[in-house]
């Protein structure tokens, strides 16, 4: 073949390459920079267990309610968790003593960042990890029945930072979530001592995995019912075990049903 014909055969070639390997691009990076935001509500049944050295050495447990709002959204590559949780439950002592009861009240603030580890890039599945901050709050207020009735309150509250690793797969006509994540440090706010009486100064404390050990889990399934709106099904595991002077341990597990809405664009 001539060297011009080939020339020419190579610059065709080429321009009618060039608008498919463009909209071959703009899709993958479509794909992997953003994703529409998502807003997911619920509520449902929690079983709390706590044992709090500075309130009593007994064993408690019980049942309550809680509720969830948590947004979800991606960006450049990053998928972003913001949550906020928050519930109540009355506890009696595991041993059947009559006499006393608590009452747990927590609330939680969360936030992740998220990015996919291996797999292919332009797939909504696979396994993602990250960072996570935590900002938590529990009031328990031990109730003593006499004469005349005693009262008093106490309160735990942490900011924590520490790992996430998560699983995201499309599943039977709906999407599966889990994440599991532990706190490494975390700036502990503990007064010892009742806080009905006129608050204690507050008894900030640095804890590290030696001292304050965390450990929480989430499963969601979640199935669209329109091109808008969804309903989602969660199960939450919590775990804390903070080895002061007075040990805390405490465990929650929750179970909600709720809805999801998304904010915009097409469906994640």
């Amino acid at each position: 073949m001539h060297p011009s014909i080939r020339s020419t055969a190579s610059a065709l070639a080429l321009s009618l390459a060039l608008p498919s390997l463009r909209s071959a691009g703009a899709q993958t990076a479509s794909a992997s920079s953003s994703a529409p935001a998502e807003l997911r509500v619920s509520a449902g049944a929690r079983w709390n267990g706590q044992v709090d050295e500075s309130i009593s050495s007994r064993h408690f447990i019980g049942t309550g309610f809680g509720a969830a709002a948590e947004v979800r959204w991606s960006a450049r590559g990053t998928s972003f968790d913001a949550s906020l949780t928050g519930g109540s439950a009355a506890i009696d002592p595991t041993n059947g003593a009559a006499g006393s009861r608590e009452r747990v009240s927590s609330g939680d603030l969360r936030l992740a960042a998220l990015r996919r580890v291996g797999g292919d890039a332009t797939s909504a599945d696979g396994f993602v990890a990250g960072v996570g901050i935590r900002a938590m709050t529990s009031f328990t207020s031990h109730d003593i029945s006499a004469p005349q009735p005693i009262s008093s309150q106490y309160l735990l509250g942490a900011l924590s930072l520490g790992p996430r690793v998560g699983w995201r797969r499309q599943i039977v006509g709906g999407r599966l979530d889990a994440l599991v994540g532990t706190d490494l440090v975390s700036l502990v706010d503990r007064p010892f001592g009742r806080i009905d009486g006129g608050r204690p100064p507050f008894a900030f404390s640095v804890a590290s995995l030696s001292t304050l050990r965390t450990g929480n889990a989430t499963v969601s399934y979640s199935a669209a019912t329109n091109k808008r709106m969804g309903v989602v099904t969660s199960y939450t595991l919590d775990m804390l075990d903070y080895r002061d002077v007075q040990p805390v341990r405490t465990v929650s597990q929750s179970l909600s049903v709720g809805a999801r809405v998304r904010l915009g664009g097409a469906a994640r």
